[in-house]
């Protein structure tokens, strides 16, 4: 079903439609004013004070603010026709219907209140063809400008869907312009003839009617070719595209849908019916010239599904003698199955004494490493207590090393000590030699030197026994030197016997290390012989299960051939079935042929046909 594309969206609103939309409203006050004048119904008083009065005023700015309004919220409605659909149709309707309503309602009521305003209601004379003359005048060129409007309206909002029950009919829109205009003209054409219906000679009323007549008869007319033409111009599009329509083109656009009424229902009719076709032919189309192709490929099948059922035929002779000829293969086959049977049976007692013999020597490297691991754990122990002694005997070492120094200091202060008992003899020699010297001079000097001689003495006395005493301690000293020369020599010989203990020490810890390092290897490489073995023994473990699998196997191909050697005979027998059921599809696979030919004939001339459309 054809709806309004985005294509067909306007979003301005044509300036024409306000345009026309005031003139229906407000171009009937000049010509009512010139035909006052013309008819003599009124003076320049009498217009002045109508046009200045309060109700000409109001009525002025309604007709004006009338259209504006309209523009402003019923055209904004519609332009928004995509957020509500019933909301734009409602308000198309209510436009259309307050263009046509206003001007009539103008018509009837306004110089009602122009007349009483300005005091002329209850004089007929005035009154009476001043009303006539209004109203038509209102309605003649309010007519022509409404359908004007209407017509550039409905042109502009061709976007909105048009729904059956929301068009305008084509019927109301002529009647309605023809009752217009036919009460216009007869408003315009009685109000000279009652204007001074007493004072005015029938001639002079004739004379002034004439003008009015051929006015009135030519907005009329105008009003009403105006509607005919409306629907014409409509139409024309409609029809030439029906026209090309049943000529077989097909490529034409939808045609836009430029009125709501009968016409506007007819476009959106044949704009359902040119995109339905559209589709309908070119499926059509495709579908004819796909069952071409496909006719045109069973008729190659068919040939080729014709040659193959030939060589089918031909083949099965051939796979008769191929099957007798394998069911030969077959007995034989048998015969060779019961020596693989035997050589399997031989195969897995092997595999039974491998596997033992493999179990003994993981037991055995199991072993081995397990004696390695043992001896590699004593052999670090060992090398743990060869590091202790090797720090223990470097502390030795440094020990003997100060003790020898300390040695060293000892003789070297020792022969100090000897040199001081040296000086302290010699002093104590000298002393006794001065005490000699004093005794000896305090004896010249008689019994004054007595006291003298007695320190004197004293002082010899602790002399002698100084020197006695330096003896004593050179004595001891010189023991003391031996000693400590005794003990340097020890304390060297010690030194040099810890340092080849350190080298012999040495030599044990490299010997030990070198020795951990083979047995590291050694296990290591052992481990890796116990993992192969171990792979080995599984390996083993799955060619005895393969062996046991295939010995199975071999039981079970062995039925199989027996079943197998049944199996061809019957085969054999279904063989010369096939054979005849292959002449059968022979026989069908021709009818299907003749089939297929008929049907791309069908579809050929119906290709003819469709190509002749424009799509």
């Amino acid at each position: 079903m054809y709806t309004s594309k985005d294509s067909d969206f306007n979003s301005d609103i044509p300036v024409k439609i306000l345009v026309f939309d005031l003139l229906a409203h407000l171009a009937w006050i000049p010509i009512t004013i010139i035909a006052l004048y013309i008819g003599g119904i009124a003076d320049n008083a009498l217009v002045t004070q109508g046009l200045t009065s309060i109700s000409c005023i109001i009525m002025f700015i309604v007709l004006i603010a009338a259209p504006i309004l309209k523009r402003k919220f019923l055209l904004k409605q519609i332009i928004n026709y995509m957020q509500d659909h019933e909301a734009a149709s409602r308000a198309v309707s209510l436009y259309e219907r307050l263009t046509v309503g206003i001007p009539l309602v103008t018509a009837f009521t306004v110089p009602i209140f122009l007349s009483a305003e300005i005091g002329v209601i209850n004089n007929l004379n005035i009154f009476l063809p001043y009303y006539a003359l209004a109203t038509g005048n209102i309605l003649l060129p309010g007519a022509l400008f409404a359908v004007s409007t209407i017509r550039v309206f409905e042109e502009w909002c061709s976007f909105v869907p048009l729904a059956q029950e929301s068009k305008l009919s084509m019927a109301a829109r002529i009647a309605m312009v023809s009752i217009v205009s036919c009460l216009a003209v007869s408003f315009v054409v009685t109000a000279p003839l009652i204007s001074d219906a007493e004072q005015l000679s029938l001639g002079i009323k004739v004379a002034r009617t004439l003008p009015f007549f051929v006015y009135a008869i030519f907005m009329s007319s105008l009003n009403i070719i105006a509607i005919v033409r409306s629907t014409l111009t409509d139409l024309k599009p409609i029809l030439t595209k029906i026209e090309e329509v049943s000529l077989g083109n097909y490529r034409l656009e939808p045609e836009s849908i430029a009125s709501r009424d009968e016409v506007g229902i007819l476009t959106r009719n044949f704009n359902n019916f040119l995109a339905f076709n559209k589709v309908f032919l070119t499926d059509l189309h495709d579908a004819v010239s796909k069952s071409d192709t496909v006719a045109q490929k069973l008729s190659i099948d068919m040939d080729t599904t014709s040659k193959t059922v030939g060589r089918m035929l031909g083949n099965i002779s051939d796979i008769g003698y191929t099957i007798k000829t394998q069911t030969d293969a077959i007995m034989e086959a048998r015969k060779t199955l019961a020596n693989i049977a035997k050589n399997i049976e031989s195969l897995d007692k092997d595999i039974e004494t491998q596997a033992g013999a493999v179990s003994e020597s993981s037991s055995a490297v199991e072993e081995l490493v397990a004696n390695i691991n043992s001896i590699t754990g004593m052999l670090s122990t060992n090398i743990e207590n060869i590091d202790e002694l090797n720090t223990v005997a470097d502390a030795g070492q440094v020990s003997v090393r100060e003790a020898y120094n300390f040695v060293q200091q000892i003789t070297e202060e020792s022969a100090g000590l000897l040199e001081a008992i040296t000086v302290i003899q010699n002093i104590a020699s000298q002393t006794n030699l001065l005490a000699m010297n004093a005794a000896i001079e305090a004896a010249h000097a008689g019994e004054s030197g007595k006291g003298f001689a007695v320190v004197a003495d004293e002082i010899r006395k602790l002399a002698e026994e100084s020197g006695g005493q330096g003896k004593s301690i050179t004595a001891v000293l010189k023991g003391l030197q031996q000693k400590i020369d005794a003990l340097s020599v020890s304390a060297s010989a010690v030194e040099k016997h810890f340092a080849q203990i350190m080298q012999v020490l040495k030599i044990v810890s490299d010997r030990s290390n070198e020795v951990m390092h083979a047995l590291n290897e050694q296990s290591a490489g052992s481990t890796q012989i116990l993992s192969a073995i171990k792979e080995i023994t599984q390996i083993t473990h799955s060619v005895k299960m393969s062996s046991g699998e295939m010995l199975q196997g071999n039981t079970e191909v062995t039925s199989e051939m027996h079943r197998l050697a049944d199996g061809a005979t019957i085969v054999e027998g279904n063989m010369k079935k096939i054979n005849e059921g292959a002449g059968q599809i022979s026989n069908v696979v021709k009818d299907i042929m003749i089939l297929s030919e008929e049907n791309k004939s069908a579809t050929s001339a119906v290709m003819v046909y469709l190509d002749t459309l424009k799509i």
